[in-house]
């Protein structure tokens, strides 16, 4: 969960890497500023984001523990709630990583993803506590 985006980054860089036809390089030169740019304006969304994604974390765990009896359930549900949740947290790095396919500077990618992926950690370890 934590490791997905930054995977995804990796692969996405080696793809990028290979012998590609010339009108994917000239695409992605013509569209790189302004693909960069929204990529710094990602990382400035990953962080509400993030803690947009803990308290809907908390409010739907919260709202589990009052409804469910069964043990066997409940951890169900603390899983269901972490995996809903922590796909909340990685959506600006998913886009950041898209938009790395398509041009943007490597920079505020790392960032963006490093962002989003502390949020899926802090969703794990809500989920600890």
């Amino acid at each position: 969960m934590v490791v997905s985006l930054p995977l995804a980054l990796v692969l996405e860089r080696l793809i990028a890497a290979a012998p590609l036809p010339s009108f994917y390089e000239d695409v992605r030169r013509a569209l790189g500023p302004i693909l960069t740019l929204l990529a710094w304006w990602g990382v400035a969304v990953a962080v509400p984001v993030d803690v947009f994604a803990v308290l809907l974390h908390r409010s739907l765990w919260a709202k589990a523990a009052v409804t469910e009896r069964d043990p066997a359930a409940l951890r169900w549900k603390r899983f269901e709630t972490l995996m809903i949740t922590a796909s909340v947290a990685q959506v600006p790095g998913l886009v950041a990583v898209v938009l790395s396919t398509l041009g943007a500077g490597l920079l505020p990618v790392v960032v963006c993803v490093a962002i989003s992926s502390l949020g899926a950690a802090a969703l794990a370890f809500c989920l600890r506590r």
